[in-house]
């Protein structure tokens, strides 16, 4: 299956990256990639909202879940998501 690949690092609000990852992710049906630091929880939320709003569940990496999984009791951070059961996780695997 061929999917889309863009480069979010062109935007420089949240905002700006929610509006345009949404109209990539509503025109198409299939696999949409993002690359992004796994420590960017704003990215992370931001890749979920518009996962959502779209029917879709995201998938994030072993690694992103870790951080997630470490950060969804901090009562500072303002996450959509509180559980690593909102996203797919993939693995990769060892040669």
């Amino acid at each position: 299956m061929r999917g889309h690949e863009h480069d979010w690092g062109d935007f420089s609000t949240e905002s700006e990256v929610r509006e345009k990852m949404g109209k990539v992710v509503s025109s198409t049906k299939n696999l949409v990639l993002a690359t992004f630091r796994h420590t960017d929880v704003d990215r992370t939320r931001t890749l979920y909202e518009v996962a959502r709003k779209y029917g879709r569940k995201p998938a994030i990496s072993l690694r992103q879940a870790y951080v997630l999984n470490g950060l969804k009791e901090d009562k500072h951070l303002d996450l959509s998501f509180k559980d690593s059961e909102d996203f797919l996780i993939f693995k990769r695997e060892k040669k």
